[in-house]
């Protein structure tokens, strides 16, 4: 894997390795106090991957796309993988540093920060299975610190023969589901439940994504997080950014609405939305599912047109 970050200004770097810093020090003072096998918890690499790491990387606040940092953390157990106090704490002190991604630093918008944690033993599983998402970071990443100078798996090649039954499962299951919380949703938006309908329409974002992240990688993240998921598809399909612009305040707060509704909107008696925000909010999940099944389907088609091509 690449080491190099000479393709990036020096801004890029700066921003990237005090990222890095926090990351290791907020993880070296949970393990210190950590018992048993957390506390034999260690970070084996922290890999930098897409736009970034390619030299590719978008930033058009005027049209409301701002590529992401995307950070994979690799752990060498998976006792802390899902400790998200942790990792929330990464987040929270990398935006008390630069402010939240909108914020205006000097002239420009802060790229957002997407972060993704496995464990080792995860991700050369994940290799070994030619997940294209692991594939393309063993191929494309830059490593901004190890702890190990073990390489990662050599990855499986899998023919696209044998993954066009997997793509046709994954759009079958995954987009069926996502259409179905979105009738659901009509309901409780009809008798003026809209914390419900709110709750509905974030499940039938979240399937889209899934939808859309499974056909084209055969992975997805396990989060409930929209403005992860939404980040992960545009990076497959730079056409998903359609689904919910970016370039005014007034579309991000309604974006964020819908991503707080998985957990405020059932259990927050200070989460308030709208009918007017529902009915934007449900114009757009309508356009996501629009772009999900060109998109799958485009995909689906090329694994029948050329099975035996990369």
């Amino acid at each position: 894997m690449k080491k190099s970050l000479d393709h990036l200004p020096a801004s890029k770097k700066l921003h990237l390795a005090k990222m890095t810093a926090i990351i290791r020090e907020e993880f070296d003072k949970v393990t210190s106090f950590k018992v048993g096998k957390k506390h034999h918890s260690r970070i084996v690499k922290i890999i930098l991957f897409g736009s970034y790491a390619t030299g590719k990387w978008i930033y058009k606040p005027g049209y409301g796309y701002i590529s992401d940092y995307d950070i994979l953390v690799i752990l060498n157990n998976r006792d802390l993988v899902d400790d998200y106090k942790l990792w929330g704490i990464v987040e929270d002190r990398i935006e008390l540093i630069w402010g939240p991604p909108e914020h205006i630093m000097g002239n420009y918008l802060r790229p957002p920060l997407n972060f993704l944690v496995h464990s080792l033993e995860f991700v050369n599983e994940a290799l070994g299975k030619s997940q294209y998402f692991f594939t393309d970071i063993k191929k494309e990443g830059v490593i901004l610190y190890e702890n190990s100078k073990k390489a990662l798996s050599k990855p499986y090649e899998l023919p696209p023969e044998d993954y066009l039954p997997i793509a046709k499962d994954h759009y079958k299951m995954w987009f069926k589901s996502a259409r179905e919380f979105l009738l659901d949703y009509e309901c409780p938006f009809k008798r003026r439940n809209y914390n419900n309908a709110a709750f509905l329409l974030h499940q039938a974002a979240e399937r889209f994504y899934s939808c859309i992240l499974l056909v084209l990688t055969n992975y997805k993240k396990n989060t409930h997080n929209l403005k992860h998921l939404n980040s992960l598809a545009i990076k497959e399909d730079a056409r998903v950014a359609e689904a919910f612009p970016w370039n005014r305040k007034l579309y991000r707060k309604r974006f964020h609405l819908l991503k707080d509704a998985y957990i405020d909107s059932r259990y927050s008696q200070h989460y308030k939305i709208t009918k007017a925000e529902l009915e934007w909010l449900y114009s757009r999940v309508v356009v996501l599912r629009d772009i999900t099944k060109k998109v799958c389907r485009e995909k689906i088609r090329e694994l029948e047109k050329n099975p035996k091509s990369p």
